[in-house]
């Protein structure tokens, strides 16, 4: 069996790979666009912090080639505030365009350290 191996980074909008990876002058709007010629798959890291309306991410689909992958890292309200239940759906809804085209390889889930292997922790992610 053939592995596709992908290579990318966790986020791509920095302000400090400017003139490293960016050239100065890239408009904020053209870096993806610019890493998705270098790379092709990137971790979403913006989802941990707040859930994006679904246009979001169809309005990064556009701006990459067909193929390019994408993960995304599970809201931190699922992982450290317990309220996996309340954020399912509405990041479910989210991640839809993503699924949609194919282009979903992953979720990163990003627990705390004190997070176990314990009963009760394992009945959490089931019903989240």
């Amino acid at each position: 069996m053939l592995m596709q191996v992908r290579i990318g980074t966790s986020g791509y909008s920095f302000e400090d790979w400017r003139g490293t990876f960016y050239p100065e002058n890239l408009p904020k709007a053209e870096m993806l666009p610019y890493y998705a010629r270098h790379f092709d798959l990137v971790e979403v890291n913006a989802t941990y912090y707040r859930i994006p309306p679904p246009y979001t991410f169809r309005r990064m689909l556009q701006k990459v080639p067909e193929g390019f992958g994408f993960t995304a890292k599970v809201p931190k309200e699922w992982t450290h505030e317990g309220k996996g239940g309340e954020v399912a759906g509405p990041f479910r809804e989210a991640i839809v365009p993503l699924v949609e085209a194919g282009v979903l390889l992953g979720l990163l889930a990003q627990f705390p350290w004190r997070f176990r292997d314990t009963p009760e922790n394992r009945d959490y992610l089931r019903r989240s």
